[in-house]
């Protein structure tokens, strides 16, 4: 098993840096947006978001412990990136998963995001 270590203000600094860079790339910079750093969720994921469409809202959290050989410029960024693919795929995703199995549907919208993630970075 690999080692966690705590993230840096740096790193947090530099996710909040290229989450507003892509939402504004993306044009979505009409949502109001926040950082949350988790310090709770440990291993399960290395950052996820959740969207209040009614009110325009997004949060994104980074959990404040990865892996170490995670830490990294590129990985940050890439983490960045796919957050706000789920947020520019969330309503897509939201509506099939009411047709389709969730499951199903979430790992065809991945699959988009990890192209996009490639061609972009």
């Amino acid at each position: 098993m690999a080692k966690l270590k705590k993230l840096t203000g740096e790193n947090i600094q530099l996710f909040k840096t290229r989450i507003e860079y892509w939402l504004n790339f993306f044009n979505l910079s009409e949502w109001e947006h926040a950082i949350i750093v988790d310090d709770d969720d440990v291993g399960r994921f290395l950052a996820y978001m959740n969207a209040n469409e009614k009110a325009m809202q997004v949060s994104f959290f980074i959990c404040n412990k990865w892996d170490e050989g995670d830490i990294t410029k590129k990985n940050i960024d890439e983490t960045a990136l796919h957050e706000v693919l789920e947020l520019l795929l969330w309503k897509i995703g939201d509506m099939a998963g009411e047709m389709y199995n969730f499951s199903i549907v979430s790992s065809e919208k991945h699959k988009i995001i990890n192209r996009l993630i490639k061609k972009f970075l």
